[in-house]
């Protein structure tokens, strides 16, 4: 059988991918730093400082579900405090970022390993790792989703308007998918030692 896989070749694109998560990983750790330092002040800045006035948005529509309501020209002729709106959009940004930087470390890690031996114990606990990570953020993400939402209809006043609490079924796909992968490197791993003990 003619050997087809090229070791060199796959350093080479390895280590493409490692210098760019390592760029990716540097942007959002500042992103990251950037949300947390703007929590903290936007949570110490007094709230009357928070105040809009919500006539100069007259003839805005809302986009929900692909569908546009067009909002009750009553809604705007108040002034309303955003303050808790825009800390509680910070928390889940700052959740979001988390989680994208908690994929390239991951990511980072398994890279670092596959390079030198790709089937090794480690990396199926690496890919274990990211699995119940999105499994975990199938839930906490939208979640918090959710929370945000509530938060903006609460801030204009639509105390009314319910959403939904639920999963994101396609982080938990991902999870699943990532899952198997780790199992089949653990089984990788299983079959590496196998053939080393019998050399």
């Amino acid at each position: 059988m003619e050997q087809t896989y090229n070791k060199e070749k796959f350093s080479k694109f390895i280590h493409v991918v490692q210098v760019i998560v390592k760029v990716l990983k540097v942007i959002l750790y500042v992103v990251l730093g950037f949300l947390v330092v703007a929590f903290f002040i936007s949570a110490m800045i007094p709230q009357a400082r928070f105040e809009v006035d919500l006539s100069q948005f007259e003839n805005l529509d809302v986009r929900v579900s692909n569908i546009v309501n067009a909002v009750d020209p009553n809604l705007f002729n108040q002034v309303v405090n955003i303050k808790r709106l825009v800390v509680t959009g910070l928390i889940g940004a700052i959740l979001n970022t988390s989680f994208v930087t908690f994929i390239l470390i991951q990511l980072s890690k398994l890279l670092g390993n596959v390079k030198e031996e790709p089937f090794n114990l480690q990396n199926s606990l690496i890919l274990k790792n990211l699995g119940i990570g999105y499994f975990i953020a199938s839930i906490v993400l939208k979640t918090y989703q959710s929370v945000v939402s509530n938060a903006a209809f609460q801030t204009v006043g639509i105390d009314q308007h319910g959403t939904a609490f639920g999963i994101n079924f396609q982080y938990v796909f991902m999870g699943v998918l990532i899952l198997i992968l780790s199992y089949v490197f653990s089984y990788g791993s299983y079959l590496q030692e196998e053939h080393d003990a019998t050399l």
